[in-house]
């Protein structure tokens, strides 16, 4: 072969890269990119979607990944930047831990979302704010850091429904750097504005409520006195369960005064499997409607017009089945 030919042929081979395998799984290839969103509600949804759609596959490492784009890419840059460079070590390291809470936070209330098959998890975006808010939380301590140049903001609110209904909900700041949404506290400030330790954390089990689950009841029992009156009805009150499946707090909502002390009496014997948040008992609230029914000789009692109308019609019957028996009598009688 001519060499003047296969001179170019080597070079272009030497050259040309390695097309990637077809067989490698689409979700590990498009977490080798960082993820570009516009700045937007829907930009948002779709940055979680792409990691509740790889743990949703299954594949836990690219799900950690997606969540890993949530982060300063370049946090003592960007702190240096927006807070002073002063600052922007001690700010890294408080960044760093927690960052870390709120990526396993939200981890295990992604995966548990998608164990329970009538959950879903939603947000709504709005814009956020430096100012500290009131009232503040408890344990909360304003530091009185303040931006030198103020980044974009914003405030994402959390929700998981279920079946529906809203489970629970959170919100936490970002702010929207590098075509990408990054997470920057706890609430809807960010975390710089409080004092190391006081800014707040997600729970380490997740924010998912498996709802308490009745296991006992105790029948009311009916007052006396209230029966003997003829007084029914329905009494329905609120209650609070503790962490160990108790009723605490139980408050009557509507029903006669005669009969709410036995229903309290009664719902405060029941017993819950409490509710729990990341797999942690937590206090949980529930209502309950109890029927107080009298019984039929108690209805009779109460009622003397229709016992004396049972009477009559009873006296009624025996009469005329008396007139029968007689006439049947004189007609089987033989006539002289």
């Amino acid at each position: 072969m001519d060499k003047s030919i296969l001179l170019p042929i080597l070079l272009f081979l030497i050259v040309t890269p390695v097309a990637q395998p077809s067989g490698l799984p689409q979700s590990s290839m498009a977490a080798r990119t960082t993820q570009t969103v516009p700045a937007s509600a829907a930009g948002f949804q779709t940055q979680l979607d792409a990691a509740v759609d790889a743990y949703r596959a299954g594949d836990l490492a690219n799900g950690r990944r997606f969540l890993e784009q949530f982060r300063l890419s370049n946090s003592a840059q960007w702190f240096a930047e927006h807070l002073g460079s002063e600052r922007s070590g001690q700010l890294t390291q408080r960044y760093d831990r927690i960052f870390s809470n709120f990526e396993n936070s939200l981890e295990k209330s992604i995966l548990d979302v998608l164990r329970n098959g009538g959950a879903n998890l939603v947000t709504s975006l709005e814009e956020g704010r430096e100012k500290v808010p009131t009232p503040m939380a408890p344990n909360a301590v304003p530091s009185g850091v303040t931006a030198i140049k103020m980044p974009s903001l914003y405030y994402c609110q959390f929700s998981i429904k279920l079946d529906g209904r809203e489970n629970v909900s959170w919100g936490d700041a970002f702010t929207y750097e590098d075509r990408a949404f990054r997470f920057v506290g706890f609430g809807s400030p960010p975390f710089w504005v409080w004092k190391d330790g006081t800014e707040g954390r997600a729970p380490e089990g997740g924010s998912f409520i498996r709802p308490a689950v009745l296991i006992s009841t105790v029948k009311q029992v009916y007052p006396a006195n209230a029966r003997l009156r003829g007084i029914h009805g329905v009494v329905t009150v609120h209650f609070w369960i503790n962490e160990k499946g108790q009723v605490d707090n139980v408050t009557v909502i509507n029903g006669d005064p005669s009969l709410t002390q036995a229903a309290i009496d009664a719902v405060r014997q029941y017993r819950f499997n409490p509710a729990t948040m990341g797999g942690i008992s937590i206090p949980s609230d529930s209502s309950a409607s109890l029927e107080f029914a009298p019984d039929v000789l108690t209805s009779f009692r109460n009622w003397p017009w229709l016992v004396m109308a049972l009477y009559l019609a009873a006296v009624a019957v025996l009469c005329v089945f008396y007139l029968y028996r007689s006439r049947k009598r004189k007609s089987q009688i033989p006539q002289n």
